[in-house]
């Protein structure tokens, strides 16, 4: 319901809307097919982005501070080095919590299936129960045998 506001908030048109889900459909469509070339593009295109940033900073400390080629590469690996000091600092005050959360939902799934399923199975006849452990048996004996020897 959400989204149908949001749309028509921004009034999009018919064939721009085809446009953008095309295009989302395409990125997914890609990615599904040939992931490690995703991969391996976002990867090259992050490495591009740190020489470009690195290249940028050697040039500003080379000409703001009137500094030879290793001074200049010493002041940029220390200023490297304090960004990625403060990112994993960052990530040291955000993942936590998050694993945290993850967990909590997790054990709360868990049990909320486990209750559901226990109430399944009460309701279930005998005859019913042999066939549901009879069928989880097979399934797993198959995919042993599929997947495993």
């Amino acid at each position: 319901m959400k989204y149908y506001l949001i749309m028509d908030a921004m009034k999009i048109t018919p064939v721009y809307r085809k446009i953008v889900y095309g295009s989302i459909l395409a990125a997914i469509a890609l990615f599904v097919a040939i992931p490690d070339v995703i991969v391996e593009l976002l990867l090259e295109f992050v490495h591009l982005l740190f020489e470009s940033i690195e290249s940028v900073l050697d040039t500003f400390i080379e000409h703001l501070f009137h500094t030879d080629l290793h001074q200049t590469q010493v002041i940029v690996f220390y200023i490297l080095l304090i960004l990625v000091m403060g990112g994993l600092y960052g990530l040291w005050l955000v993942v936590p919590p998050f694993c945290r959360q993850c967990k909590e939902d997790l054990l709360d799934f868990c049990s909320d299936q486990k209750t559901r399923f226990s109430l399944y199975w009460n309701q279930l006849s005998s005859t019913q129960k042999i066939k549901l452990a009879t069928i989880t048996a097979g399934a797993s004996y198959l995919f042993l045998v599929i997947f495993i020897f």
